[in-house]
């Protein structure tokens, strides 16, 4: 038996034996607006609990009497808390026993509250109403502290590279991890044109999107960049500014959308856009989670840019000093060459003077034999020189 109600009022399973019980504790429950399942006994309780578990409709708060059929309260309780799929139930017990080891006994097994037949409504309800914002406390701290460290993995992630695409595609992962949504996109502005330009996407056939550039101020996109600030949109036919062919992602039909933008040295260089959220529509907090990451993502994409002009300019470094020691080189080959003539220049000359003063006719065959001996002398030297040079 229950009771339904909207799927996201709280779920509350009544453990009670007594069907009297049973249909006054309903009118009692009224006005907390929940959806109320009833169990009659402890195996009962322990199947609708599982059921709903297994089904993704896990029961908030279990009201259970401590003396039911089959297992009782006690058992049924220290079941629960010792199952890894059942142990986030509140519980609040209720039973006629008022001694204080009834009531130290079911705290200690994990129930969360103690309450004695009979008892007030107005008093059902305030314990009822405490537990419940406790749950939603703990519920919302565990999130956040889900999202936060999946933030920081996604900030390792991003500045692990400084590959703009790398970069890119890890933030999209990252963010459809903490944000669970049907699609998102990445969209920056070219240096060339001032327009903006889908640089990356995911979501169903998102991949093969390819889209014209996108003026600043057009569509919700192009305002988000054209004006730096956030923009959140949870019924986008509302919104005047939306514009189909520009705001939504390869076959996604937009119904919410999130857009951040992305902002480096009071530059705006492009945004993060998401559509529909899942399981309701986008809250402040995604927004700040996106744009924490969004901040993030600026800052590792100046930094990929920063490193690919260095890698310029290291190239262009490299070429001039290849230039440089190649200029060197024909240098010192000049140099080389200048020397070697000089080296060679001498006993060349000498040959050639001796031999002229051999030729002369009327020089006696003793004199000329003298020169002839001089040009042999220079010749040699001549071959030691080129010997040298070759060693």
């Amino acid at each position: 038996m229950e009771t339904k109600q909207n799927p996201l009022a709280p779920r509350i399973l009544l453990v009670e034996d007594d069907h009297d019980m049973v249909e006054l504790m309903k009118h009692m429950l009224a006005p907390v607006h929940s959806e109320v399942l009833v169990a009659y006994s402890g195996d009962e309780a322990m199947k609708v609990l599982r059921r709903q578990a297994e089904g993704g409709s896990p029961v908030d708060l279990m009201l259970l009497d401590i003396m039911v059929p089959g297992m009782d309260g006690y058992e049924v309780a220290a079941r629960v808390k010792a199952d890894r799929l059942l142990r986030d139930v509140s519980i609040i017990m209720t039973t006629a026993l008022d001694s204080a080891a009834s009531k130290t006994l079911g705290l200690g097994l994990g129930a969360n509250d103690y309450l004695t037949k009979p008892f007030d409504p107005q008093e059902l309800l305030a314990r009822i109403d405490a537990v419940l914002r406790v749950r939603r406390s703990d519920r919302a701290l565990r999130r956040r502290n889900q999202e936060l460290a999946a933030l920081v993995e996604v900030n390792r992630m991003v500045n692990a590279s400084l590959d703009l695409d790398e970069i890119l595609e890890a933030t999209m992962r990252g963010i459809g991890g903490i944000v669970e949504v049907e699609a998102g996109l990445v969209a920056l502005v070219s240096e060339e044109t001032d327009n903006l330009v889908v640089r990356t996407t995911f979501g169903p056939a998102t991949g093969s999107d390819r889209r014209r550039a996108i003026e600043r101020g057009e569509g919700i996109i192009g305002r988000v960049v054209a004006l730096g600030e956030p923009v959140l949109v949870n019924d986008v036919d509302r919104d005047p500014h939306f514009l189909a062919e520009v705001d939504e992602a390869g076959r996604v039909t937009a119904r919410s959308i999130l857009s951040v933008p992305l902002a480096t040295r009071n530059r705006v260089i492009g945004a993060i856009q998401l559509l529909n959220r899942l399981g309701g529509g986008f809250t402040e907090e995604d927004q700040e989670l996106v744009q924490a990451i969004g901040a993030s993502l600026a800052v590792a994409m100046e930094n990929a840019g920063l490193y690919a002009e260095l890698g310029d300019f290291a190239q262009a470094l490299e070429r001039s000093q290849a230039q440089l020691v190649q200029a060197e080189k024909m240098a010192a080959i000049g140099r080389l060459a200048a020397s070697v003539a000089h080296e060679i220049n001498n006993p060349l000359q000498a040959i050639h003077n001796t031999l002229h003063l051999a030729q002369r006719k009327r020089l006696a065959a003793a004199k000329r034999g003298e020169y002839l001996d001089m040009a042999q002398s220079e010749v040699e030297r001549l071959i030691n020189i080129v010997q040298r040079m070759l060693d």
